[in-house]
């Protein structure tokens, strides 16, 4: 029982606590709503006559006092001054701070503020209320004459007027918004007109300044031209002067200046082209005026002619410097024959070899400098390893012209010789170490041509002044092969008595030779084994046509130290 009853003395202390703890919360609470209803923000916000600085005050209406008198002297002297109006203004601005600290009017402030506002209203306002209604009419009557460019300024400056009515004197009769729009919508319509016309002046100016060449000036006219009627198409969209067709005009004006431009820049290419830049020049050339074919294809400088014409000269100069590579490594494989230096004779062949098929690939081989030369690098790969032993034969048997700088091959060319050069071996008189016969002038020539690839030099046959200045000494009759001694057939070379050096200059087979220094003429010199030696003393020289054979007639050669 003990338990129990404290147990409900205890649950009745609880509830006490509770009751008190509530009491005092609400008790707080009322207390702080009282303070807020009392002294809340805009109780301690708004100020009191007491807790005004009177002396600002009074500071304050003094200045918009001293304001507006100097406004009132001023109007009295000359009222259409406008720059008066700034002294009403000022007083005005005095009285909207004192409104700021006295709103409920204690000191008189916002009564005051009002009678300046009328004041401003009945002054300012009705003067610039005259003189926007004054300036419309005026630009009305403009407009009437056609004078659109002086009507613009008078309704700006009506707008002007209107619209600092409407935002300045709230409320007053002044006030017409309704004017505002008309003017603004006025003035963009006179503005529309004027644009326009200045984008044709702009258009028509470029043009005559794009024929006179003067694109630079020409491009900046177009370009206001498209800048301004874009304006106009963009902004007032309701305006018959709208003319996006016209833009795309003006835009294809701009386009064909560029073309210009690019079509000057190709012509310049093509005339500026020095030694050593003019492949590089067409190669710009040709794609300036691809791109300029393709950006500008509606223009008068598309020009598909051009383009091939181009590709022509610039395959043209192309095979031109190639040809000149490949004359350069013809020079170089010279020089080395020249030298003897085996090695970089059979490379320098087969660059040569591998230059020519790249120049046939690409270009025509009639393009050459020389037209012999893919023959020449065939001759000279089929020699092969014959190329030293054939050089160092022939060398061993050159001896010095005594007054030409030249060597002359010292025996007639025999048999052996004339085939592995040629191919072939026409003679009639076959034999080891005899001199070929039967040649005509022709083969011999080409055989000329073959030992100059071989040697690296210039080789011919020889003038006849050349065996003359040789045949200096006395040739005794039985040291020459004639009717009397060569049993009627051709000899061996090398064997007979030497003149200078020279074997068989008289004798043995008749030699061919050329006329005098580049002479078309062309015979056969020294006589033969079928002639008598008298005969042959008396007449060295035969003149023949160039197809003659004969198995009397033979060759040797000179070969040119320069």
């Amino acid at each position: 029982m003990r338990i129990k009853g404290g147990r409900d003395l205890s649950s009745g202390q609880n509830l006490f606590w509770l009751a008190w703890v509530v009491f005092l919360v609400a008790t707080v609470f009322l207390i702080l709503l009282v303070y807020l209803g009392l002294a809340g923000p805009r109780g301690i916000e708004k100020p009191k006559s007491w807790e005004v600085d009177e002396s600002s005050v009074i500071e304050w209406m003094a200045k918009s006092v001293e304001a507006e008198r100097a406004f009132e002297r001023e109007w009295k002297k000359d009222a259409a001054n406008p720059e008066m109006f700034l002294l009403l203004e000022e007083a005005l601005s005095y009285q909207f701070k004192l409104r700021a600290i006295d709103p409920d009017d204690v000191f008189g402030s916002v009564t005051r503020l009002n009678y300046l506002l009328r004041r401003l209203e009945n002054t300012k306002g009705k003067v610039l209320y005259s003189q926007a209604r004054t300036h419309a009419e005026k630009a009305a009557e403009l407009v009437a004459r056609g004078d659109t460019l002086s009507a613009v300024p008078l309704l700006e400056e009506a707008l002007s007027a209107q619209e600092w009515i409407n935002s300045q004197l709230h409320g007053s009769s002044l006030v017409d918004l309704n004017e505002v729009a008309r003017i603004r919508k006025w003035l963009q319509s006179l503005k529309t007109v004027d644009a326009a016309a200045q984008v044709d002046r702009y258009a028509e100016d470029g043009k005559v300044a794009y024929a006179a060449g003067d694109w630079d000036y020409a491009e900046q006219l177009f370009e206001r031209a498209v800048v301004l009627q874009e304006s106009i198409n963009l902004n007032m969209p309701e305006s018959s002067h709208v003319r996006w067709r016209f833009v795309q005009e003006l835009k294809g004006h701009l386009r064909r200046i560029e073309a210009a431009r690019m079509n000057f820049r190709v012509e310049e290419l093509i005339s500026a082209s020095p030694e050593g830049s003019r492949t590089d020049n067409l190669d710009r050339a040709l794609n300036l005026q691809l791109l300029l074919n393709e950006r500008f294809p509606n223009t008068e400088f598309n020009n598909p002619n051009r383009v091939e014409e181009l590709r022509h000269k610039l395959a043209s100069d192309l095979s031109e410097a190639n040809a000149a590579l490949l004359q350069e490594q013809t020079e170089k494989l010279n020089s080395y024959l020249r030298q003897k230096d085996w090695p970089s004779v059979r490379l320098a062949v087969l660059e040569l070899e591998g230059a020519l098929k790249n120049f046939e690939t690409r270009f025509s081989l009639t393009l050459l400098p020389d037209p012999a030369l893919k023959k020449r690098v065939e001759w000279l790969i089929d020699l092969d390893d014959r190329l030293e032993k054939l050089v160092n034969h022939i060398d061993s048997r050159l001896v010095n012209h005594p007054t030409e700088d030249m060597q002359i091959f010292s025996t007639e060319v025999d048999q052996s010789l004339f085939e592995t050069v040629m191919g072939v071996n026409p003679s009639r008189w076959i034999g080891e170490g005899y001199p070929v016969d039967s040649v005509g002038f022709d083969q011999a020539s080409e055989f000329c041509v073959r030992l100059s690839w071989t040697l690296g030099r210039e080789v011919k046959l020889p003038e006849l002044r050349w065996f003359s200045v040789i045949d200096e000494t006395e040739v005794r009759e039985e040291a020459v092969w004639f009717i009397g001694t060569s049993e009627f057939k051709s000899q061996p070379v090398g064997v007979s008595q030497p003149n200078n050096g020279i074997y068989d200059l008289y004798g043995n087979l008749a030699e061919w030779v050329t006329g005098n220094d580049g002479s078309s003429d062309v015979g056969l010199f020294g006589g033969s084994g079928a002639d008598a030696w008298d005969q042959i003393q008396e007449s060295p020289v035969n003149w023949v046509a160039p197809n003659f054979r004969s198995r009397w007639a033979g060759f040797r050669f000179c070969v040119l130290n320069h």
